[in-house]
């Protein structure tokens, strides 16, 4: 039929004879379509030739039980996918904020060790010191 091609769909394996105006918006939406072939053996040729490079491709199939089974693949594997790595990252995150705040208790505990060393043996408060010399300095801010 004039204007009409063949098209092939590597995510659920459908052959199909499309206008040409419609097999090409099919094959800009990035829905797995192939073509335009001028004829279905073309097409299913087309598989034969990549699939070995294409695991994932479905081979070409008129019965529809296939084509359904194909089809919701295509559709649950990303779904799938997007949520096993939402799940992964909520895991590390698990993981990872306890490890965090153990680490900031830790460098709090080692300054106050430090400090208290530090006041036994020579008599320096670095802490007390610290606090007073910011207190001294928002003071004369203050006052500018």
């Amino acid at each position: 039929m004039p204007g009409m091609k063949w098209f092939y769909n590597s995510r659920t394996g459908l052959v199909q004879e499309l206008p040409v105006p419609v097999g090409d918006v099919e094959l800009h939406l990035g829905l797995g379509w192939h073509g335009p072939f001028d004829t279905q053996q073309k097409a299913i040729d087309f598989y034969n030739a990549g699939k070995a490079a294409n695991p994932g491709w479905q081979a070409p199939t008129d019965n529809f039980g296939q084509l359904l089974g194909n089809a919701t693949s295509a559709v649950t594997k990303p779904i799938t996918d997007v949520t096993s790595g939402i799940a992964a990252f909520t895991n590390t995150v698990v993981k990872l904020v306890p490890r965090i705040l153990e680490a900031a208790v830790g460098i709090v505990l080692l300054a106050i060790a430090a400090n208290v060393i530090l006041k036994q043996t020579t008599g320096v408060d670095v802490v007390g010191t610290g606090v007073k010399v910011g207190k001294k300095a928002a003071m004369a801010a203050a006052v500018v």
